[in-house]
Protein backbone atom coordinates (compact mmCIF):
# COMPACT_ATOMS: atom_id res chain seq x y z
CA UNK A 1 0.00 0.00 0.00
CA UNK A 2 1.26 3.53 -0.96
CA UNK A 3 0.21 6.73 0.30
CA UNK A 4 1.04 10.26 -1.38
CA UNK A 5 0.96 13.72 0.09
CA UNK A 6 0.91 16.92 -2.20
CA UNK A 7 1.34 20.43 -1.59
CA UNK A 8 2.09 23.64 -4.35
CA UNK A 9 3.64 21.27 -6.95
CA UNK A 10 5.56 18.90 -4.80
CA UNK A 11 4.61 15.05 -4.08
CA UNK A 12 5.37 12.92 -1.42
CA UNK A 13 5.10 8.83 -1.76
CA UNK A 14 5.78 6.94 1.25
CA UNK A 15 6.10 3.31 0.44
CA UNK A 16 6.21 0.74 3.27
CA UNK A 17 8.85 -2.14 2.97
CA UNK A 18 8.48 -4.77 5.92
CA UNK A 19 10.61 -2.54 8.51
CA UNK A 20 11.56 0.55 6.69
CA UNK A 21 9.47 2.95 4.33
CA UNK A 22 10.93 4.51 1.15
CA UNK A 23 9.89 8.38 0.88
CA UNK A 24 10.62 9.83 -2.69
CA UNK A 25 9.99 13.57 -3.08
CA UNK A 26 9.01 15.05 -6.79
CA UNK A 27 8.38 18.86 -7.17
CA UNK A 28 8.18 20.63 -10.75
CA UNK A 29 9.33 24.19 -10.76
CA UNK A 30 9.22 26.98 -13.75
CA UNK A 31 12.70 28.94 -13.67
CA UNK A 32 13.16 32.19 -15.64
CA UNK A 33 16.50 31.28 -18.25
CA UNK A 34 18.76 33.28 -20.66
CA UNK A 35 18.37 32.27 -24.01
CA UNK A 36 22.14 32.22 -25.69
CA UNK A 37 23.22 31.69 -29.56
CA UNK A 38 25.58 30.47 -31.16
CA UNK A 39 28.44 33.00 -33.47
CA UNK A 40 30.92 31.24 -34.00
CA UNK A 41 30.30 27.36 -34.92
CA UNK A 42 34.07 27.10 -35.55
CA UNK A 43 35.31 27.94 -32.40
CA UNK A 44 31.68 27.11 -30.61
CA UNK A 45 31.43 30.83 -29.43
CA UNK A 46 27.81 31.44 -27.81
CA UNK A 47 26.45 34.99 -26.52
CA UNK A 48 23.26 36.00 -24.71
CA UNK A 49 20.49 37.33 -26.45
CA UNK A 50 18.99 39.67 -23.96
CA UNK A 51 15.53 37.39 -23.92
CA UNK A 52 14.78 35.11 -21.02
CA UNK A 53 12.08 32.11 -21.70
CA UNK A 54 10.48 29.71 -18.75
CA UNK A 55 11.71 26.50 -18.62
CA UNK A 56 10.77 23.27 -16.38
CA UNK A 57 12.63 21.94 -14.20
CA UNK A 58 11.94 18.66 -12.55
CA UNK A 59 13.35 17.06 -9.27
CA UNK A 60 12.98 14.27 -7.27
CA UNK A 61 14.94 12.86 -4.22
CA UNK A 62 14.49 9.84 -2.42
CA UNK A 63 15.50 7.92 1.05
CA UNK A 64 14.84 4.71 3.02
CA UNK A 65 13.64 4.87 7.01
CA UNK A 66 12.23 3.12 9.34
CA UNK A 67 8.68 2.96 9.17
CA UNK A 68 8.21 4.96 12.85
CA UNK A 69 10.98 7.69 10.98
CA UNK A 70 8.28 7.39 8.47
CA UNK A 71 4.74 7.62 10.42
CA UNK A 72 6.63 10.67 12.04
CA UNK A 73 7.39 12.40 9.05
CA UNK A 74 3.84 11.69 7.36
CA UNK A 75 2.10 13.28 10.41
CA UNK A 76 5.17 16.16 9.82
CA UNK A 77 3.46 16.81 6.27
CA UNK A 78 0.08 16.74 7.56
CA UNK A 79 0.89 19.20 10.24
CA UNK A 80 1.92 21.52 7.78
CA UNK A 81 -0.83 21.02 5.71
CA UNK A 82 -0.17 18.83 2.75
CA UNK A 83 -2.91 16.59 2.18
Amino acid sequence: MTFTLGLNGETATFTPNGAYTEIEITDTQMVEARVMECWNEWHGLHRFTGETQLVEVKGKSWTEVTTEKARARYAQLKAQGWN
